[in-house]
């Protein structure tokens, strides 16, 4: 579970399943390109010299200190049951407004069908769902919150918290109309297990990883995505099994796509430091220049796309020697994280750590580091708060 492992088998996974889907369920996919294979060798390559180089510093550090795990306080190391009920009730009272702002957007979209019709006004129209859309990310961290309790005490009420902090989870996810964050919520089981679950294993990643592909196949039936509800079975098998795989290697087609183009770099950051550039004109900077959507284009290779891999938001702004700096950043802090994780099991980076790992999962399918730092900024706030609160509960106990 090592990030640079983590990393490299993620990829060489990704490439597996391209030669196994060309051969059988996409036999009409793009061939790739040399170039495109010694860019993701050497992306690989990147992250894990950043990675490795932050797992030298710590080995030299804890030479000269023993680790820090004995140096936590009782509030990031245990959790406060008031707090426990409070966080799973946030998300589950707000699980009926967020659906009702839902279904009020999907009203606007004069289409039949509720998840086609809320995806589209959400990703093409001017409607927001304002501030429950904040609710998504209270429901990821809330998840792993009762996750670490749970395997801090293995009680009846914190398996029950448990359970419904996944389920809450998932429809949160689901209502997103992306089927991306379910993934979330798959990496966050899988690291909090990995930190804390006595019978982890890679045979259990593979069945989460697993259970959950099915289950995002058959939500992209009702997204109308590989099939639809009023189909046959079989139909619905073979449409959904179709999208599915390309959903997991159509998107390196798509890299491949526009590097062959060779169009150079537009050195203004709008795909990395998107973020930044709407930030500063909600400041009242850069009023004259338009901030680009997060949803690309359209690439059909033969299979539609609009996704191109980690890759592509960096080396159309900056190019491929920026692309590989990003990578080996992303490897520091990827392992700094996980370092804190394992060294001291607290709340704080036991969050971190499982929330993370999306990023990382999904390197394949799009950038989610810097692309979503709106979104990593509320995991920040909401995951230092719910620490502040835990702290203060402490004390006054003590």
């Amino acid at each position: 579970m090592h990030p640079a492992v983590l990393f490299s088998l993620i990829w060489f996974f990704i490439l597996l399943l391209h030669l196994i889907f060309k051969l059988s369920i996409l036999n009409l996919l793009f061939d790739l390109h040399l170039q495109t294979l010694v860019i993701i060798f050497f992306g690989t390559l990147s992250f894990s010299i950043g990675s490795f180089l932050i797992t030298l510093l710590k080995e030299k550090r804890e030479r000269k200190k023993f680790g820090d795990i004995y140096n936590n306080p009782n509030w990031l190391n245990y959790f406060s049951s008031k707090l426990q009920v409070i966080i799973l009730l946030i998300t589950c009272l707000g699980l009926p407004y967020y659906i009702y702002q839902s279904y009020k957007i999907f009203l606007l979209s004069n289409i039949d069908n509720f998840f086609i019709g809320l995806r589209t006004e959400l990703s093409y129209g001017d409607v927001d769902l304002g501030p429950e859309k904040y609710l998504t990310t209270v429901s990821y961290i809330s998840m792993a919150f009762q996750q670490y309790c749970f395997y801090k005490k293995k009680s009846i009420n914190n398996y029950f918290f448990l359970i419904i902090s996944i389920s809450t989870a998932l429809i949160y996810a689901v209502f997103t109309t992306g089927r991306g964050p379910i993934l979330w919520v798959a990496t966050i089981l899988i690291g909090m297990n990995f930190l804390h679950g006595k019978n982890f294993s890679f045979k259990r990643i593979i069945i989460t990883i697993s259970l959950f592909i099915v289950f995002f196949s058959i939500i992209g039936i009702f997204f109308g995505k590989g099939g639809n509800t009023e189909a046959s079975f079989q139909d619905n098998l073979k449409s959904s099994s179709e999208v599915t795989s390309s959903y997991l290697v159509a998107s390196v087609n798509a890299l491949d796509l526009k590097l062959q183009q060779n169009i150079p770099p537009n050195y203004n950051g709008n795909n990395s430091l998107r973020f930044f550039k709407a930030l500063g004109q909600s400041a009242g900077f850069f009023k004259y220049e338009k901030v680009p959507e997060l949803i690309q284009e359209f690439s059909f290779v033969p299979y539609s796309t609009n996704v191109y891999t980690i890759y592509y938001a960096y080396i159309s702004d900056y190019g491929v020697p920026y692309a590989l700096a990003m990578l080996a950043i992303f490897g520091m802090i990827q392992t700094l994280i996980y370092n804190k994780a394992i060294q001291t099991k607290n709340l704080r980076y036991s969050i971190y750590y499982s929330l993370t790992l999306y990023p990382l999962f999904m390197s394949f399918f799009q950038d989610i580091y810097i692309s979503l730092l709106s979104t990593w900024l509320q995991v920040i706030v909401i995951t230092e708060l719910l620490i502040l609160c835990n702290r203060i509960i402490f004390e006054k106990n003590d």
